[in-house]
């Protein structure tokens, strides 16, 4: 019996290790201004989605006072990576680009 669980012991102990090896991310930010001008866009909201490996994960971030947004997400090694928002004159802009573990910080400035 002790050497029955001992055994199941390491085993998950393995699993648990196997796991927090699993340590992949993909990190977004950037600015929302107003236009050309660089004026700072603050409470403004910036969506992203990643799309991987059979599973999607979105976010909404908030600009803050300097109109800078950032976030990141887990999980998912590889993908597309798609963020966008609405300019202050209602159209959408958007950005997307594939992620994989040696590309996986992205910066978009939006105006």
């Amino acid at each position: 019996m002790n050497k029955t669980f001992t055994l199941t012991l390491l085993f998950l102990f393995g699993v648990l290790a196997a796991f927090t090896q699993n340590n992949f991310f993909v990190a977004v930010s950037g600015h929302v201004y107003q236009d050309s001008s660089m004026i700072a866009v603050p409470q403004h909201l910036v969506n992203a989605t990643i799309t991987g490996s059979g599973m999607v994960q979105t976010a909404t971030f908030i600009t803050d006072d300097d109109g800078f947004y950032s976030g990141t997400f887990t999980g998912i090694s590889s993908g597309t990576l798609d963020v966008s928002t609405i300019s202050c004159n209602g159209q959408e802009i958007s950005y997307s680009v594939t992620f994989s573990p040696g590309n996986n910080v992205f910066e978009f400035d939006f105006w």
